[in-house]
């Protein structure tokens, strides 16, 4: 009896241990009041200045430079928008009406579909500043990216 026992306490400890640590890190957490806290101020308000394009970005992993290599990334593409962006919409509307009098029935369907392309060269953009955040078991990357213009281009 107390060998049975005891099998079931080892087979019940070995499952416990088997399933418990495989936590899934969620990648896009949501932004809570605490989150936005520790937001550097440079981020809330992106600096300005006639010589430079400035843009910031943030960006999540469970890797620290995957985090900053995608907050990067986010960074050159706004500031690439704040150069050239070659920008297509579309609107289309459908009305049908079917049967006769008080039996017909109104269809209206109405579609607005955007769609922003970005290729241009990006000389001399770089990491301005940078803040890197652990949340739990994902690393929170917040960049500024800057890029020379003008004069001091």
């Amino acid at each position: 009896m107390k060998r049975i026992a005891l099998s079931i306490l080892a087979l019940t400890v070995l499952v416990a241990a088997c399933g418990g640590g495989s936590k899934i890190a969620d990648l896009t957490p949501v932004p809570n009041s605490e989150i936005l806290k520790k937001a550097p101020d440079w981020f809330t308000e992106v600096p300005q200045d006639p010589d430079y394009l400035y843009a910031a970005a943030t960006a999540t992993s469970t890797d620290m430079q995957l985090a900053i290599n995608k907050a990067q990334t986010e960074g050159r593409n706004q500031l690439a928008q704040q150069m050239e962006v070659k920008f297509n919409g579309l609107q289309k509307r459908f009305q049908e009406e079917v049967g006769v009098g008080d039996g017909s029935e109104y269809l209206d369907q109405f579609t607005l579909a955007y769609k922003s392309v970005v290729s241009t060269v990006l000389h001399g953009s770089r990491i301005g500043k940078q803040d890197l955040q652990q949340e739990r078991q994902i690393w929170r990357s917040y960049v500024l990216m800057e890029m020379p213009i003008g004069v001091a281009n």
